[in-house]
C-alpha cells in the first residue's frame, strides 16, 4: 500500500429546488412499460364508466381525489425504472446542497447522460412520480496527499426520457434526472434513508404511446403540474401537450385527463376522455 494515499470519504449530496411549483427537492420516479390488453381495457372500462378516478385522503388526512389504477401503472417498467433527482442538465450551477450534507473535497467534472426513448410499435405507457428526494451518495476513495484538497473529479450519471414521438410537439421536450455518480468509474452508493426520510409522493402523470405517436395523457394531480410539465400550463390554470400531426387527426392540443382538469373545465374534461378512447 502507497504510504502517500488513505480512503477518503466523499458525499455528494444535491437537492433540486422546484418552489415555484410548490417543492423545494423534487425527485421523479420514472417507468415505462407495454399496456396490455387487461391493462388497457380495464383502463378502458375506468374511462367509458366515469370511474378512473375515486374520492381519497392525501397525507394529512384531507379529502384527495385519486387513481388506484393510475397509481399502480408505476409497476408497468419492464422497459425502463429510473428514480432520481430531477435535475435540467445543470448540475454545475442548477442545482443545490441546502442542508449543506456534501463534503468539500470533490467538483463535478462531467455529465454523462443515457437517452431512453419509446420504441415506434407498440402502446407503451410513460409513468411520472412525483415525490421529494434530497440526492445524497457517498464512497471512500484513496486519495494522494500531494495533490491539492479538491481532487475528486465527480461525474453525474443521469437518465434522459425523451418524449419524440411523429406527432412531434411544437417544443422539444425531455425529463431527466440524476440517479447515480461517480469517481474513477466507480459509483458511490446512494443512500435512500437519506434521500427520502420524511418525504412525501404528490401525484403521478402518464403518457401513452401508440406506434410512436402520442395518444393520451392522464394525472391524479388535483392542482396544476409540477416543473417540467408546468411549462405547458395555458392562461387559465389548466394544461395541454400541443401537438401537430395528431393521430388519429383530431384536436391538436392533447390535455391532461386528470382531476384538476374536471374541476376546471367537465366539458373540456370529458372531451378529453372520448378524444382518448377513440384512440386506443
Amino acid at each position: 500500500m502507497n504510504p502517500n494515499q488513505k480512503d477518503e470519504k466523499v458525499i455528494v449530496a444535491r437537492h433540486f429546488d422546484n418552489s415555484r411549483s410548490g417543492v423545494e427537492k423534487q425527485g421523479l420516479e420514472i417507468t415505462i412499460g407495454k399496456l396490455t390488453d387487461v391493462k388497457l381495457n380495464e383502463l378502458k372500462h375506468l374511462l367509458e364508466n366515469a370511474n378512473l378516478f375515486n374520492q381519497g385522503t392525501d397525507f394529512w388526512g384531507k379529502p384527495l381525489v385519486r387513481s388506484n389504477f393510475l397509481d399502480d401503472t408505476i409497476n408497468i417498467n419492464e422497459y425502463f425504472h429510473g428514480h432520481g433527482m430531477l435535475t435540467n442538465e445543470d448540475l454545475f450551477d442548477g442545482v443545490k446542497d441546502r442542508e449543506g450534507h456534501s463534503t468539500d473535497n470533490w467538483d463535478f467534472s462531467d455529465i454523462n447522460n443515457d437517452k431512453i426513448s419509446i420504441p415506434d410499435k407498440g402502446l407503451f405507457i410513460i409513468n411520472f412520480r412525483f415525490e421529494d428526494l434530497y440526492f445524497y451518495a457517498e464512497g471512500n476513495f484513496p486519495k494522494n496527499n500531494n495533490i491539492s484538497e479538491n481532487n475528486f473529479q465527480v461525474v453525474g450519471l443521469t437518465s434522459r426520457v425523451n418524449l419524440t414521438c411523429k406527432n412531434n410537439f411544437v417544443f422539444p421536450f425531455f425529463v431527466e434526472i440524476l440517479e447515480s455518480v461517480s469517481i474513477n468509474g466507480k459509483k458511490l452508493v446512494r443512500n435512500e434513508l437519506k434521500e427520502e426520510a420524511g418525504g412525501l409522493i404528490y401525484y403521478s402523470t402518464q403518457i401513452i404511446y401508440k406506434d410512436g405517436h402520442i395518444v393520451g395523457w392522464l394525472g391524479t394531480n388535483n392542482d396544476a403540474h409540477f416543473s417540467p410539465f408546468d411549462s405547458m400550463l395555458l392562461t387559465n390554470g389548466e394544461s395541454e401537450l400541443p401537438l401537430v400531426n395528431t393521430y388519429p387527426k383530431s384536436n391538436n392540443k392533447l390535455f391532461c385527463i386528470c382531476p384538476f382538469l374536471m374541476q376546471l373545465d367537465k366539458n373540456l374534461y370529458n372531451n378529453a376522455v372520448k378524444d382518448l378512447l377513440k384512440k386506443i
